[in-house]
């Protein structure tokens, strides 16, 4: 089992050294609330800490059922206005029950990824913004979890303003399922909005797209929605959560994380999720 006390001091260690190097920097940007990613970049050398706590519930009528508590952290830091590396870190406890005696309970790491971010165009009136980024899921995992292979992942993603208080954010992009090495197709489209004061809300669609057969199959339409709340120049709350029933399952799940940025200088800077 990989020694969690080793990761902990490990990502203490990344989150003093970003701080001691950090500047000010007026990118806003946070990946959190929601599927879709934001455009912008952290900025230049600063380090962004984000993480979430999931509740998630699966159940059939025909006695499949599924608890899942998980943690999902990214850590970003910012190489130049355009660029930053980014690495990420999952852990759950899930809860499994098949039949009435068939029942089965699993922990530990899920995921690690290494990946890189690049924006590529400001927006522009009616032209958005672009970016994409690449993420490789490492092997780097608890046995439960486990898999042979190296998986990459490519994404592109576009913002914009609809008025002055209304944005969206489209994401699309290629993930390769580790088991098997076959790709899925992901999307998701959003749609921002101000309420009040340091409050916005948000509402999307998200899904896959499964290629197996070597035609599209499987399409899934979920959706989600939820608020962020900036409590600090660089603290962002927040809170989200989705339901969906695809033929006789019913499947919910509810979100809350933060995210944090090392900030110098004492402008105001808003990490609310960059539309």
């Amino acid at each position: 089992m990989i020694n969690l006390k080793l990761l902990f001091i490990l990502l203490i260690c990344l989150a003093h050294c970003a701080e001691v190097f950090s500047q000010y920097t007026e990118a806003k940007s946070s990946s959190r609330p929601g599927q879709a990613y934001p455009t912008s970049t952290v900025g230049n050398r600063v380090f962004q800490f984000e993480t979430g706590f999931d509740f998630n519930e699966a159940k059939t009528s025909k006695y499949f059922f599924s608890r899942s508590f998980l943690n999902s952290t990214l850590l970003r830091f910012g190489l130049g206005r355009n660029y930053e590396v980014q690495l990420g870190l999952g852990m759950s406890n899930d809860y499994y029950s098949e039949a009435e005696n068939l029942n089965s309970t699993q922990s530990g790491i899920t995921l690690t990824s290494l990946g890189w971010k690049q924006h590529i165009l400001d927006a522009d009136g009616l032209k958005p913004a672009l970016s994409y980024q690449f993420a490789v899921k490492l092997t780097l995992l608890d046995g439960n979890y486990g898999y042979d292979n190296f998986a990459p992942q490519f994404i592109l993603a576009g913002s914009g303003k609809l008025t002055d208080n209304i944005g969206y954010s489209i994401t699309s992009g290629t993930n390769w399922d580790a088991y098997s090495n076959i790709p899925v197709w992901n999307y998701a489209a959003a749609i921002g909005f101000g309420l009040i004061e340091n409050l916005s809300g948000f509402v999307e669609s998200y899904g896959n797209i499964d290629f197996t057969t070597g035609s599209a199959k499987n399409i899934e339409f979920k959706f989600d929605g939820g608020f962020a709340y900036l409590l600090k120049d660089n603290l962002q709350l927040d809170l989200y959560g989705g339901y969906t029933k695809p033929d006789d399952t019913s499947i919910y799940f509810i979100s809350a994380g933060l995210s944090w940025r090392t900030v110098t200088f004492h402008e105001k800077i808003k990490i609310i999720k960059a539309l």
